[in-house]
Parts: structure tokens; sequence; C-alpha cells
């Protein structure tokens, strides 16, 4: 009897274990807890439930697995809405017709709500198929557990006491913009997906990230301000379509994606907003995958962003961003003369378009950088750089730094040193349209590394510290002031169309060429060539093989000697050229020209021992000695050949002025 009796034990829980792998079929209105009435045959845990009847209601007031649903006939609700702590586990929930809702009863009434995705029996409904629920209705602090990787395409309301709680287990979709209704808290748990694909969302929801969840936004014109982000150290935001944050915490997400085509607009309407902190990023899915900065309040926000940032940044509205990092990609605005952006250090791409200047970029890299083409209303150089514009800078400059900006492209505005001992180097063939200056006091050098050319005026209020010619070839420049104008390339050529106000150092053997002539003295540390109409400084050729040429249409008295030029040459090309002191290696007196030497200050040694003397190009090319003293006394000694290379002939002349 004893073994007969096991094995009849043995035969129930045999037979117990297929009805709980069965078909539960509803007849009629059915609860849960009574798993005879209306059932066919009677309610398993775990059973597939078919829904045989139209319009019926199930009732989960107890504690129970739900294999799946399978609705053969509408079921009008499913649910328990009393004080109870049942907690119902269901998996899959589609058919031919629909569930018209599903409603939860949270711990306020004892209830939490798991869906699991299971098959039906005979694989009806599928795993992981919700397709069969209308509507999702949250009652007090309702929780709903997702346990899934499913895709539920119902809508979300809840009643007047919100608070609702969804926990994302796996990687879930919810395509309906409802969900934003409800004013839950969303837990993504880890490395698990959280996609909201309604369009026309405005999202105020908790998320929570558990550290690593991910959030995906791919509904139309989505606004994401949640009330708050939590535990996002290692989380990832996927902004698959346009997505519009005010809220500072979103920046917060250690990653954020921007799809190819997509924006995110963030709004500083509350608060300035920090960028890239922590580590985090911001990935640029494609060339035109876009940040946009905007400030829809009334007060002045600051946008900072602590690393790289990659993509393309556009200004809808007037604001601004310090990049601590630079901008890899492009920063355009909506309108003409918007938006302030700070490059603290890293390079950025093309700033601003034609009709769509940024209003102000300051460039503060201490270190060497790049931007590309710019357009702006000013660019500041505050940092020292050096700073290369690979292209034209359509903008004024200024400097608040002794920084360096290297311009491969142009300048087309003003520059501005503004008492500071900025460098402005100017590559080959390029050309600056505007004024060079320096406000408040004398400061800044601009440097020539090939042919360059300055269309406005240079030092006009004060003098530059240097105006500097470091490359080869031929340079054309205006009037000039500057403390010191120095020709640094041997191959270099310099042609001022005005006069220069400065010290001319040749560093080089270059040339300097003025039609207007020199305020200030003249250095030779190499043996250059100087062509102008005349001197108002000194000479010192410091014994280099200096070439001194004088050239115009107007006779010019030299007031101060030419020193150390033994070994130079003094070309005559203008009408009359007068000098009070003459000891120089070589002169050359071009035809119908008159070098003439005035004893007026005393006795002269003329020409330099061991020089080539003077040499008349032409047959009336004249040498005369004057003295506009009236001490008939003077004494003119002669240290080389008077006539050296005769050339063409020529006339030596004394002549007597007389006085009074």
């Amino acid at each position: 009897m004893l073994k007969k009796l096991i094995g009849a034990v043995y035969l129930l829980t045999t037979s117990s274990l297929s009805i709980a792998t069965g078909i539960s079929t509803m007849t009629g209105n059915a609860l849960l807890s009574d798993t005879a009435t209306n059932w066919d045959p009677a309610f398993v845990d775990g059973n597939t439930v078919v829904v045989g009847a139209d319009n019926i209601e199930l009732v989960t007031n107890v504690s129970k697995t739900i294999g799946a649903i399978r609705l053969d006939h509408t079921l009008s609700m499913l649910g328990y809405y009393s004080n109870s702590t049942a907690s119902p586990t269901i998996g899959s929930i589609a058919g031919k017709s629909k569930l018209k809702r599903l409603k939860t009863a949270g711990p306020l009434k004892g209830q939490i709500w798991t869906f699991t995705g299971t098959a039906g029996v005979d694989n009806n409904p599928p795993a992981n198929d919700y397709s069969g629920v209308s509507n999702i209705h949250f009652t007090y602090t309702s929780i709903l557990n997702i346990n899934a990787p499913v895709t539920i395409n119902s809508t979300f309301s809840s009643n007047i006491y919100r608070g609702s709680t969804i926990n994302i287990n796996d990687n879930v979709i919810l395509t309906h913009n409802s969900i934003a209704s409800i004013n839950n808290t969303f837990n993504i748990a880890a490395s698990k997906s959280l996609t909201l694909s309604g369009s026309g969302m405005t999202l105020t929801s908790v998320f929570d990230f558990s550290d690593s969840g991910k959030l995906i936004l791919s509904g139309d014109n989505t606004i994401f301000n949640p009330s708050l982000i939590s535990n996002a150290s290692s989380a990832v935001l996927n902004v698959d379509n346009n997505v519009t944050t005010s809220m500072p915490s979103v920046l917060t997400i250690n990653t954020i994606n921007i799809a190819d085509g997509k924006s995110l607009t963030i709004d500083a309407v509350n608060s300035d907003i920090d960028l890239l902190d922590d580590n985090a990023s911001i990935n640029f899915s494609g060339s035109n995958a876009t940040l946009v900065l905007t400030n829809s309040g009334a007060s002045d926000r600051t946008f900072t962003a602590y690393n790289t940032v990659t993509g393309d940044v556009l200004f809808s509205s007037d604001g601004s961003l310090v990049a601590d990092k630079g901008v890899a990609g492009s920063i355009t605005t909506s309108a003409d003369n918007i938006g302030t952006i700070t490059i603290d250090d890293g390079n950025v791409g093309v700033v601003g378009a034609t009709d769509k200047k940024l209003k102000q970029v300051n460039l503060n890299q201490d270190t060497a950088a790049s931007v590309g083409q710019l357009y702006a209303g000013n660019v500041d150089i505050g940092g020292i750089g050096p700073i290369t514009a690979t292209d034209l800078l359509t903008s004024e400059l200024s400097f608040s730094s002794n920084g360096t900006l290297i311009s491969d492209g142009g300048i087309t505005g003003n520059v501005d040193f503004a008492g500071n001992e900025g460098v402005l180097q100017l590559a080959d063939g390029k050309t600056i349209t505007g004024d060079i200056d320096s406000s408040g006091t004398s400061a800044g050098t601009l440097e020539f590394l090939g042919v360059g050319t300055v269309n406005g005026s240079i030092g006009a209020t004060n003098a530059l510290t240097t105006l500097k010619f470091t490359g080869a070839g031929d340079n054309t420049i205006p009037a000039a002031n500057a403390k010191t104008i120095e020709v640094a390339n041997a191959a270099a050529s310099v042609t001022a169309s005005a006069l220069l106000t400065g010290d001319v150092l040749f560093s080089q053997a270059g040339t300097l060429a003025t039609q207007k002539g020199i305020i200030g003295n003249v250095t030779f540390n190499d043996a250059g060539t100087l062509v102008t109409a005349g001197i108002s400084g000194n000479i010192d050729c410091q014994s280099q093989a200096a070439t001194i040429n004088f050239s115009g249409d107007k006779a010019y008295i030299l007031k101060s000697p030419i020193q150390n030029a033994e070994n130079a040459t003094l070309d005559v090309n203008l009408p009359k050229l007068t000098t009070i002191d003459l000891e120089v290696g070589s002169i050359n007196i071009s035809d119908n020209k008159i070098l003439a030497i005035d004893l007026a200050s005393g006795n002269k040694t003329l020409l330099a021992p061991g020089g080539n003397g003077i040499k008349f190009l032409g047959a009336n090319s004249t040498f005369q000695i004057e003295n506009t003293s009236s001490n008939d006394a003077r004494v003119a000694s002669f240290a080389a050949n008077l006539a050296g290379d005769t050339g063409g002939g020529g006339y030596y002349c004394l002549a007597v002025v007389l006085k009074g």
C-alpha cells in the first residue's frame, strides 16, 4: 500500500507539472484567486491564459505567474485596484485582439508588476511580444519591472497620484509619447538600454542609470528635462533625433552620442552650463551632427566645455562657450553677430560664416594650437600660443597677451596690439586689408614670413615695437611706424610707398627701399641695401659691405655722418646729395647727379683708406666740395683716389658759398 500511495503521489505531481505548462481559457470575468470559476480548465500558476470571450476582465488579486496571455478575444482589463500585496508576473500579451487596459496599483496598494517576455504554449504568443496591450495605467506609486528585451507600443496613463517606477532590466523600447505624461522614475540597469521613440515628448522623469545604463532618444522634437539624473558616471545618452534640454544635469551623463544629421540643443535659460566635465564626452556620429547652444532667457549665460568638443557647435542665440580643450568641428551661428567662444586649449575648426559671424572669439591657448577659417566681429589673442590660423580670418583682431598668431590665410580687418607685445606673423602671399596699430601704448610685432601685403596703415596711432621681414621675396608696405624695422632675410626686398618712422636694422643682407624717406637711424649688421630719399638719423654700417642708395627726384641734405663705412658703397641717384661727412669706401654718382660735401662744420677727410674712390657713371656726374660756413680756411683731405673708376667722365668742382 505504501508503494502504491507513493506511486499515486508521483503521478499527481507529474500531472500537475504538465498542467503548469498548459493552457487555461477564460470563459468570463475571472480572478486569479479563484482558479475554477470561468476557467477551463482551472488556472494553474505558470499557465498560458487564453481569452475566450469578448470584453471580460482578469483580476490579479493574488501573486501569480501568468506564462503568457493569448488574446483570442478582447480583454477589457487586467489588474487589481485594491489594497493587496498581489504582485503578478506576466509573459507575452498578444493575439488576434487587444487588452484595453493593464492597470497597476503599486506599493501604496502593495503590488509590483513584472514583465518576463515568456512565450505562450506552442509559441503563441511568441516570446517578448506585448503588442496586444493598448494601455498601461499606473495608479499610486506603481512599480513595473521589465525583465525582457521587448518593444511596447501601448499608450501610458496615470491617476493624480503620480510617482511610478519603471525598472528597465533588459533592452526595452517604448514607442508612444504618452510615457512622458506619467512623471515616473526610470531605473535603467547596468549595461541595459531604454529607447524612447515617441514624437513631441517633454520628458521630466527621474533617470537612474545604475552607472552604465543607456538611454536612446529617437522621437522627433524631444524635450529632455529630467527632474533628476543619478548614477551616470558611465552612462550613455544616444541622441538619435533632435533633442532639446535646459537641465545642466543632462550634461553629467558620461557619454553623449549625437547621430548624423541630428542635433542636441542645450538651452541655458536657467543657469550656466558645464559640458564634458569629469572626462565626459560628446561624440558626433557624422559631419552633420550638431551641438546647438542657445539661451532663451534674459540673463547672460556661459557654457564651459572641459574636454574637446569633437563635432559642430551652433549658437542659435547669443551666449558664451568656454572650450577648455578646443572644438574639433565647426562653430556656427543662426544669425549674424551672436555668440562668444573662448578656447583655453586645443584646436578649433571653421568658425562662423560670411553672413553669420560670431560676435567674439577668444583664443587663449598657451600651447601650440590651430584655428580654421574664421568669421567674427573680433578675435582676441589671449594666450601665448603660438596659434596658427590656417585659413582667412574675416574679423577685427586684438591682442590681450604677448602671444603669437601665425596667419596662414591673411586677415580681413584691423589689428590692434592694445599695448601688448604680441607677435603677428603673416604667411607668404597673404594680405592684411586693415590697419595695424597698438591702442594705449607702443607695442607689438608684425612679421612677414614671405611676400605679404598690408593695405592699411602700420602704427598710425602708436608705433609697433618691431616690423620684421623674415621671409624671401618682394614686400610692399604703406606708411609704417615701428621702433625697429628689421630686414632679416638676405632674399627679402621691401618697398615702402610712404614714410617710414623707426630705426632700420639690417640683420641680414636684404633690401629696403623707401620712396619717402626714413625718420630714424639705420644700422647694418650685414651687407644690406638701403634705397631711400632721405634719412633723419645716423647711419652705422658697422664695417659691413652695405649699400646706401639715395634715390628720388628732389635734392637732399644728409645732416648726419655715415659711420664705419670703409667697406660700404654710396650710390647717388637723386639730383643732389649733400653730406657733412664722406668717409665711405666706394661712391657711385649717376649721370646728371651731384654729390656734395659741405665743410661747414670743419675740416673733413673724404673717402676711406683702401676704398675704390668715386666712380662717375656719366659725363655729367658731379662731385663738388662746398663750404657754407663763414670760415674760409677749410681743408678737405682725400684718403683714396678721387677719380677712382671714372666710368663715363664727370666733374669735380670746388664751390664757395658766401655768407652775408
